[in-house]
């Protein structure tokens, strides 16, 4: 792995992920980016690239707790299911508008779950993020 950093980003709010693209691309331009407007395709894709023989990702996913159909954690609940391999490669910030301290707290509880921030997130704590995971670039 070159460390080379990825990004998933699943919120169903067109703005928010508008937001974050931008500001993945502030930080670093050349990033791979793939977003989703609701959970379920993000794991489809997930179980689909990640489980490939040989693959060896360096993936930051940015996650909304609040959304329609599958919100957060059943999507958390769901990928602590997938393989460890495909685990390995993916590290989950949940990103959330709520100061409820509960709610972040439960989400903090998966092991999956690498940190919470409060969206949208800035250049600054993207950097942090970035560099906190190991990621080059």
């Amino acid at each position: 792995m070159d460390n080379a950093c990825s990004f998933i980003v699943i919120d169903d709010n067109p703005v928010n992920v508008m937001i974050s693209e931008f500001i993945i691309r502030k930080v670093y331009d050349q990033a791979h980016i793939i977003s989703f407007g609701i959970a379920p395709p993000a794991l489809q894709y997930i179980e689909e690239e990640y489980s490939k023989p040989g693959s060896d990702k360096n993936t930051i996913l940015f996650l909304d707790l609040h959304m329609p159909d599958m919100d957060g954690f059943e999507f958390l609940e769901i990928f602590m299911q997938l393989s460890p391999f495909i685990q390995k490669q993916i590290k989950i910030i949940v990103l959330s508008a709520t100061a409820d301290e509960r709610e972040l707290n439960k989400a903090r509880a998966y092991a999956c779950v690498k940190d919470t921030r409060e969206k949208p997130f800035t250049i600054k704590v993207l950097k942090q993020i970035i560099e906190e995971n190991g990621c080059n670039m």
